[in-house]
């Protein structure tokens, strides 16, 4: 025989079947007091609960059944969706990560022509002194 009073939770178990009644609870005016008022509640609760018709709960379980029934419309984007976020990395990681091509490098014919335009821009002489050399040429 059990001497410690049953927790809340073994009431519980009991309430729901999980567990036998024991003797303990037949024996002891206190757990077969609160035995009987966790009956009660539940019985209080039962009465209050709305009940719903027959045709309620067979649309509802129609429902679900054709929910279960259809296929999800993104079922294929689930499926792929590793795949190509996979691929979108790889492609950002090479855009990203290419190595910069390097600029043409100036050829010796150009070399002369940029030296030459650079003799004209920073020539310390002003432009409208041209025109005098000119007057003293042959």
């Amino acid at each position: 025989m059990q001497k410690e009073h049953w927790t809340d939770e073994q009431f519980l178990e009991r309430l729901y079947g999980l567990v036998e009644e024991d003797a303990h609870v037949r024996s002891c005016p206190t757990c077969q007091q609160r035995w009987e008022q966790l009956l009660q509640r539940r019985k209080q609760w039962l009465h209050r609960a709305p009940a719903f018709p027959e045709e309620w709960w067979y649309e509802q379980r129609q429902r679900i059944f054709h929910r279960l029934e259809q296929k999800p419309l993104v079922s294929w984007l689930h499926n792929w969706a590793p795949s190509l976020a996979s691929v979108a990395l790889v492609i950002l990681a090479v855009v990203l990560l290419r190595q910069p091509t390097t600029p043409p490098t100036v050829a010796v014919e150009e070399a002369g022509f940029f030296t030459e335009v650079y003799t004209l821009v920073e020539s310390p002489e002003p432009v409208a002194v041209q025109p005098i050399y000119a007057l003293f040429e042959d």
